[in-house]
C-alpha cells in the first residue's frame, strides 16, 4: 500500500528544457555564408518558456528605425535532441499551422536550436537556416 502511494505520488520526469530562456544570439545562415546576425544586424530582446508540452516565445526587435513585435507558441515534442514545433499562433500569420523540425543541444543552461531540419535532422544547406542560442534564466 505504502509502494503504491508513494508511486502515485511521483512527478513525472521534468523535460530539461521546461521553464523561461533568454534569446541571446542568433545567425541566419544560406550555406556557408552568414546573412545576419543577432545582436549585430538588428538588436532587441526575445525571451522563450516551455511547460510539459507547450512553449511560449515573445519579443521586441529593432532595424535601424523599424520595430518588430515577436511572438508565438504551440505545441511541441521533443526525443533525444529532435524536436518540433506545432504553431498554434504566431506573430507572422503564414506561420500558423505549420510543423518546425529542430535540432536542441543542450549544455548545461545553455541551449542551441537549429532549423528547420528535414526528417533525418539535417539542414538543408541551400536554403534559409537558424541557429539560435538562449541562457536558462534563473
Amino acid at each position: 500500500m505504502i509502494a503504491a502511494i508513494a508511486i502515485s505520488c511521483s512527478q513525472q520526469k521534468k523535460s530539461p528544457i521546461e521553464g523561461a530562456w533568454q534569446f541571446v544570439y542568433s545567425k541566419t545562415m544560406i550555406g556557408d555564408t552568414l546573412k545576419s546576425e543577432f545582436p549585430g544586424d538588428y538588436s532587441g530582446s526575445d525571451m522563450k518558456m516551455w511547460s510539459k508540452d507547450h512553449f511560449v516565445f515573445v519579443g521586441l526587435f529593432k532595424n535601424d528605425t523599424t520595430t518588430r513585435n515577436n511572438y508565438g507558441g504551440g505545441t511541441y515534442k521533443l526525443k533525444g535532441n529532435r524536436y518540433e514545433e506545432y504553431i498554434l499562433y504566431h506573430a507572422n500569420k503564414v506561420a500558423v499551422g505549420k510543423n518546425v523540425k529542430m535540432i536542441l543541444e543542450l549544455k548545461n543552461d545553455t541551449l542551441f536550436q537549429t532549423y528547420p531540419v528535414d526528417e533525418n535532422g539535417k539542414i538543408d544547406s541551400v536554403s534559409y537556416y537558424y541557429i539560435e542560442k538562449y541562457v536558462r534564466l534563473k
